[in-house]
């Protein structure tokens, strides 16, 4: 199963930086998660085969000069990692 998460900024001064967060940890894309900047404004993190090991918190921070600001969304798993059911709580 797949999940996927956009964040999108509604105003700021660019350059804007955008990335993501998993707990707390400033994540990169690998095999199994992408991260794609779509434009100046806005950002999406694919994870193309959800397993256990994805649960947790996923944040997306957005900075310029000025101020940074977050958005965090939990990530929840429940059940086998060929079947499962996945949901993001808290998202903003």
């Amino acid at each position: 199963m797949r999940a996927q998460v956009g964040c999108y900024a509604q105003e700021g001064d660019l350059p804007l930086q955008m990335y993501w967060k998993k707990d707390g940890v400033k994540l990169k894309s690998s095999f199994d998660l992408r991260i794609s900047n779509m434009d100046d404004y806005s950002s999406l993190l694919v994870i193309s085969r959800v397993a256990a090991e994805h649960a947790g918190t996923y944040t997306c921070v957005a900075a310029n000069a000025v101020r940074t600001t977050t958005a965090s969304a939990a990530l929840v798993v429940h059940g086998e990692v060929e079947w499962c059911t996945v949901r993001w709580s808290g998202a903003r």
